[in-house]
């Protein structure tokens, strides 16, 4: 058939149970998203506000688990397993599901914090490689170098595999990408994490609805079943700037849309109205575009926890049809004369956000025409050359020079060549050998800022060597 009808989840906020039992009834999820506190102050002291918090989630019916993740801002968080217990103790009943970032982790931690974490009876883990650490390694010239202290989270999913069997092993992907390479590298590693075992997909944070449609027009077209779970942040008043400024790493904001923020923010009252609004549309659309929930992140004020989660339902229960809810949308955008994007931004579907076209449709919806680009003369150099001195796998001194000199290998580990198109993934600052981190900037950028992401140039190479499935390939352990 050449349409997908989009499947979309009812709403139930009478009915107390946890995401996995609402999936396997068919409603509508909202977690509720706490970030870890900050070590730079008392562990009592950092967590009592958001605690309080939570505690008014695991009275509410409406909230169907808490999700526990690293605040992308913060470069010094308390350990997930110490924040889990005292959570785990004053939430007895409520489902709880941990966000395990890869920064500063070994497998034999990940290994250990997994069994620790199913000890405690927590619900599952949604794993992710995480944002670059506060003290990642750098040369006498400020240019950061490769460090093997990421694990990234193919490999992550299939630990939690083998640790936790049976459990909710999730990962987290980044749809907000406005370049072509980059946004084809997060759907090519959405399939390579499902491929090793995830079943779940946790969306980065974001702005832009676009994306969200386009993510799941990508999966209906590609008969991706998997659930999503969308992550919306509540901004408070003095986010905008840090946003801005780059302190969330991975999260793109127009600097259109910052500017106006900030104006909002000059009135915290108003920017409070603003902000509920937005929060309350975001998760309607999400249900009509068919998400399986969302995940309320950014709320650490205890005044602030009901009016949110009772503009989302309110929301949600106000638009159950796609028309009304793409009007609203516009109409309070336009209002605010809000620009998501730039001309110039790559989206894979036209037309997106549209009143007529909720479902994918093969016969109507237009793909982009833009292609990958060709990979430079010197990458296709060095890959023709690796190959045919067969470097992938040099063993002898001499070969393991001109590898390193050729392909930017070192001597922290030994590279996998052909997974990479005879790149080494040393030139990631992270060292991942498994595909991008969804922390690159607005113009495919690495995080670092030093250079763009190699995996740009891998995908071009592997695009031009007809090795695109092999970026989707499950993960295999060394």
């Amino acid at each position: 058939m050449p349409r997908i009808t989009t499947t979309q989840l009812r709403i139930a906020p009478s009915e107390e149970s946890g995401f996995q039992k609402n999936l396997n009834d068919g409603i509508f999820s909202v977690l509720l998203g706490y970030h870890l506190p900050s070590t730079d102050r008392p562990f009592k002291l950092a967590s009592e506000e958001g605690l309080a918090v939570c505690k008014q989630a695991s009275k509410d019916k409406r909230i169907s688990s808490l999700m526990l993740y690293e605040d992308p801002s913060c470069d010094l968080p308390y350990g997930m397993l110490e924040v889990a217990q005292e959570i785990r103790k004053s939430l007895r009943r409520k489902e709880i599901i941990a966000g395990i970032s890869g920064r500063g982790l070994d497998k034999k931690e990940l290994h250990e914090l997994l069994i620790e974490l199913a000890h405690i009876k927590l619900n599952g883990v949604v794993n992710d490689c995480g944002p670059a650490l506060h003290d990642h390694p750098q040369n006498t010239k400020g240019i950061p170098e490769s460090s093997t202290r990421y694990l990234d989270s193919p490999a992550m999913i299939w630990q939690a595999n083998q640790t936790w069997p049976g459990g909710l092993h999730g990962a987290v992907i980044n749809p907000y990408k406005y370049t072509l390479d980059d946004t084809y590298l997060q759907y090519y590693k959405m399939a390579k994490l499902i491929n090793s075992g995830s079943n779940l997909i946790v969306t980065e944070y974001g702005w832009d609805p676009a994306k969200l449609h386009e993510l799941q027009w990508y999966m209906q077209q590609r008969n991706i079943v998997e659930p999503v779970l969308a992550k919306i942040l509540m901004l408070s008043p003095g986010d905008v700037s840090r946003v801005m400024n780059g302190d969330y790493p991975g999260l793109n904001m127009s600097r259109e849309l910052g500017t106006r923020l900030q104006r909002l923010e000059q009135n915290p009252a108003d920017f409070i109205r603003y902000e509920l609004k937005h929060v309350g549309l975001q998760a309607a659309g999400c249900r009509l575009m068919g998400y399986s929930g969302i995940i309320l992140g950014g709320c650490s004020d205890p005044e602030l926890y009901s009016p949110m989660v009772d503009a989302v339902f309110e929301s949600l229960e106000t638009y159950s049809s796609w028309n009304d809810w793409v009007e609203a949308w516009q109409e309070f955008h336009q209002v605010a004369n809000l620009n998501f994007s730039s001309p110039d931004q790559y989206y894979i579907y036209n037309p997106l956000m549209d009143q007529d076209f909720l479902d994918f449709d093969t016969e109507k919806v237009k793909v982009s025409n833009q292609v990958i680009s060709e990979p430079t003369t010197m990458d296709k150099m060095i890959y023709q050359l690796a190959d045919s001195l067969g470097l992938s796998d040099a063993q002898d001194p001499i070969r393991k020079q001109i590898r390193s000199l050729l392909c930017g290998s070192s001597d922290q580990k030994d590279w996998d060549l052909q997974k990479t198109e005879m790149l080494a993934a040393a030139q990631c600052p992270k060292g991942l050998e498994d595909g991008p981190c969804g922390n690159s900037k607005v113009d495919g950028q690495c995080e670092f800022g030093h250079q763009a992401c190699i995996y740009s140039r891998i995908l071009r190479l592997a695009n031009k060597h007809k090795h695109l499935e092999a970026l989707e390939q499950a993960y295999e352990p060394e």
